[in-house]
């Protein structure tokens, strides 16, 4: 059964689409060239579930004589829905157009690219224009002058012009000969070794000493100073020495034997 003959595809594009936008879709459908040149262009865009069904019921001859708003209701799909899909398809079949030009004229770029990359011969630009000859103003005294030979290329038409460094660069850079900048590889490095910089703990340097300091002196917490509370390892071992076996005691930085 056609969707046109449908009272509930009626009566639901009476209730969601006001008929100002009945009457865009007819304009929209019209102006991309048709029915068919909609479904062509919804072709090319990602499909997704509700693209497919909607691309289903658009292609059906059966619901030609529907209107895109009834096309739309039956899908479940709002106008603006359908409008993101075909702004998609646009621009992906425009750049794709643009990129076929692009690599229709690409050869020609890269072959006037590295002819004048070099030093290379071309027509003066001293005023002859490539014909060797330039004619001077006529003058009371000379109503009808005669040609002369240029000055800028002699007479020959042409001139060897040297390059310009940016294209050269260009050309080696296409050419994968240039070398590549290591100033934010090293930067990267260095900011790696050193754990982040000033939030890493100090920069390379510092961390260098301290790796030092440990190998020459041992772990930092083997040749830190006693806080308060703490028992030296020797009254901890029962060592007498000097203070004849008693406990000792550190106490705010100053040695306590009782007794």
């Amino acid at each position: 059964m056609a969707l046109s003959t449908s009272r509930a595809i009626r009566r639901r594009v009476a209730q969601t689409f006001p008929p100002l936008v009945i009457a865009e879709l007819r304009s929209v459908e019209r102006a991309l060239g048709g029915r068919q040149a909609i479904v062509a262009l919804l072709a090319l865009a990602p499909l997704t579930q509700d693209l497919r069904y909607l691309l289903g019921l658009l292609g059906d001859p059966r619901h030609q004589a529907d209107s895109l708003a009834e096309i739309c209701a039956a899908a479940n799909v709002l106008p603006s829905t359908l409008m993101q899909h075909l702004v998609g398809a646009s621009l992906l079949k425009g750049k794709v157009e643009a990129h076929q030009k692009i690599g229709a004229g690409i050869a020609a770029v890269a072959e006037d690219l590295m002819r004048r990359a070099a030093p290379y011969e071309d027509t003066c630009n001293g005023g002859c224009r490539g014909t060797g000859a330039i004619t001077p103003d006529p003058s009371p005294t000379a109503p009808n002058p005669t040609p002369e030979p240029c000055e800028v290329c002699h007479g020959t038409g042409r001139l060897r012009y040297s390059p310009d460094l940016e294209r050269q660069k260009l050309a080696l850079d296409l050419a994968q000969l240039l070398p590549k900048s290591g100033g934010l590889s090293i930067a990267v490095q260095q900011n790696q070794v050193t754990g982040g910089g000033a939030s890493g703990g100090g920069g390379l340097i510092e961390r260098l000493q301290q790796m030092t300091d440990a190998a020459l002196y041992g772990d930092e917490e083997e040749t830190r100073e006693p806080r308060e509370g703490e028992v030296l390892d020797e009254a901890r071992a029962g060592g007498g020495g000097e203070t004849g076996g008693g406990d000792v005691e550190v106490r705010g930085g100053d040695v306590e034997t009782p007794g």
